[in-house]
């Protein structure tokens, strides 16, 4: 498959992001935390939560990392949101 334009969108904040125009899109989620606590991210598209990241509550001393990605097929106007 050949792609005649490649659009790049790099999100570094926390809001919603509400696609441009249709495609395929790429989101990571990435999680750390120094605490003994549980912690958890879910990734949101139009409400219908798509993948997360959770940790337990810990004994462990330092930091607890956890990621995960998705590529989802968005129309123009889907929102996708971090909870």
């Amino acid at each position: 498959m050949t792609y005649d334009v490649l659009y790049v969108f790099v999100l570094h904040v926390t809001g919603i992001f509400t696609a441009p125009v249709d495609g395929v899109y790429l989101f990571s989620l990435f999680e750390c935390s120094l605490s003994p606590q549980p912690a958890s991210l879910s990734l949101h598209k139009n409400e219908e939560m798509i993948v997360s990241v959770a940790k337990r509550r810990s004994q462990h001393e330092g930091a607890e990392n956890g990621s995960n990605a998705v590529t989802l097929q968005l129309e123009q106007g889907d929102q996708v949101y971090v909870r």
